[in-house]
């Protein structure tokens, strides 16, 4: 049967400064469309999308989203588009199109409904209404629990403008409100040890507290040039395919109020054969959470760490290897070798790159128990078992460990605990982490580095990096701090330095 690829398009968070620098040059579709996107965005007044995505040393997300977020909304959407453009350079197509919330703007732009021009206005209109017509400040919270338990938890806060947003998989779901329930909500969620964490974003979508600004965005997207969309689109906001000019006027107007439901779109699709899902646009967010529903299918996430044009091939090698298209770039082929990593295993060609997911454990959902990382072409473990086999699946303790470099145990509890007449050293911490770290995100050890910027260079995300801070703390004995810093845990240093802080062993570090 031939594998059937779909793109999918992420949402909030989907942004890195400088992910696209060295792209415009190699990639001429990629200069196009942000030419076209940069012409709007100045004409809005905002910041041109270009100095941003081109320029390493701008902005982060925190304070992108602080500053502009209109102009971090026109970035995720142009990452999009720059991702699929690349795809097809590459020789790698789409049978369909799927956007993950406001991902939905980039796959009908690309089915054809808009040009990015006018897909980029339509997003400027709708940031402007939501500046003025929310009234009440919110956000967004993702939790490690099912639909079912999640409505429990908002039942809990008690607050009506708190609803369940997202379903993006058997063990993660999101809730949307306003700032002081959703705080709520997360002091609930840690009292019941269910892993939980803010999503970076401006305003409560997916929510009926939404609906002021979607009735003044609606009739703007019913006047608007609005084409049927010329490929196969699924949109999780409707909940099936969007064929017609009257489905796109809705899914425009409503995906405001309208909630996600990511996790029967992926099913839906899994139905109608696809089993290739390639990631357009910044990170891995979408690409973990398919692997986490629909283990064993083939993903890619070309954008998913700011590696350059350098190494799109390389992240595109399990789908080349999954159709059957990966070339033959031998030096007797007249080619540089192969760019893919990929091996004969049995007669036939296998990549050897594989893409981890980490999805909000949490010991309170049956559902996401006993989860953990979950590789390309592997099933999670199946919930139960022993307390200990739980434990150990859980803190990465268990059999798939790395060991660390030395013959003493290495990890920063040992360090922590080594006792008051030897404080450890900095390095070896951070060495620790590096073999952590790689083990669990499935790169190579010498890519994670001491000053790798996580979120920019080794697409570890909020959510990620909560679920493997909470790992830390609990397998080394750690209190976590009440209010995270922000500014902390940029890089393995910046982690490193955390544990020795929070383990009482600050003074006196050597590097």
């Amino acid at each position: 049967m031939t594998s059937r690829i779909a793109f999918v398009f992420p949402g909030q968070g989907a942004y890195v400064p400088g992910l696209l620098a060295g792209f415009p040059e190699k990639y001429p579709e990629v200069a196009r469309i942000l030419r076209e996107v940069d012409e709007v965005s100045a004409g809005h007044g905002h910041r041109r999308v270009s100095d941003v995505l081109l320029d390493p040393a701008a902005p982060r997300l925190d304070e992108l989203l602080e500053q502009s977020p209109e102009t971090l909304h026109l970035c995720i959407f142009a990452l999009s588009l720059a991702g699929a453009a690349v795809c097809a350079a590459e020789g790698v197509h789409a049978d369909v199109l799927v956007g993950h919330s406001f991902g939905e703007w980039a796959a009908l732009t690309l089915a054809g409904v808009w040009t990015p021009s006018e897909a980029a206005r339509l997003i400027c209109e709708r940031d402007r209404i939501c500046r003025r017509a929310v009234r009440r400040p919110g956000g967004l919270l993702a939790v490690a629990l099912d639909r079912r338990r999640a409505r429990h938890l908002a039942a809990v806060v008690d607050d009506w403008a708190v609803n369940v947003a997202v379903v993006n998989g058997p063990g993660q779901s999101v809730l949307s409100g306003p700032h002081e329930a959703l705080d709520a909500a997360l002091r609930v969620a840690r009292a019941l040890d269910v892993q939980a964490v803010r999503v970076k974003a401006a305003y409560p979508y997916h929510s009926p507290w939404m609906r002021g600004a979607a009735d003044e965005f609606g009739p703007l997207v019913h006047r608007a040039e609005t084409r049927a969309p010329g490929r196969r689109v699924y949109s999780p906001i409707a909940g099936g395919y969007v064929g017609t000019k009257e489905d796109v006027a809705v899914v425009g107007a409503d995906h405001m109020v309208r909630p996600v439901d990511f996790r029967r779109a992926l099913h839906d699709l899994e139905e109608d054969g696809v089993d290739v899902f390639v990631e357009c646009g910044g990170k891995d967010i979408v690409t973990r959470l398919v692997l986490h529903a629909l283990p064993g299918v083939t993903t890619a996430a070309p954008l998913a760490r700011r590696t350059g044009p350098g190494g799109v091939r390389e992240a595109l090698a399990p789908v080349l290897v999954a159709t059957g298209t990966a070339p033959d770039r031998s030096p007797e082929k007249g080619g540089a070798g192969r760019a893919a990593p990929v091996q004969e295993v049995g007669g036939r060609l296998e990549s050897t790159h594989t893409a981890p997911v980490a999805v909000l454990p949490s010991e309170t959902s049956d559902e996401a128990r006993g989860s953990g990382p979950v590789r390309a072409g592997e099933a999670p473990p199946p919930p139960g078992g022993t307390p200990e086999a739980e434990a150990e699946a859980e803190s990465g303790t268990g059999p798939q460990s790395v060991e660390g470099p030395h013959d003493a145990d290495p990890s920063p509890a040992a360090a922590v605990d080594q006792g008051a007449g030897e404080l450890p050293r900095r390095a070896d911490v951070i060495e620790t982490l590096r073999s952590e770290y790689a083990e669990r995100l499935g790169y190579p050890p010498e890519v994670v580095t001491a000053d790798a910027d996580l979120e920019a260079d080794l697409g570890v995300d909020s959510l990620r990096q909560t679920e493997m801070l909470t790992s830390l703390y609990t397998r080394y004995g750690i209190q976590p701090p009440e209010e995270a810093d922000p500014q902390r845990g940029r890089t393995l240093a910046d982690v490193a330095d955390l544990l020795l802080e929070l383990g009482g062993r600050t003074e006196g570090r050597t590097a």
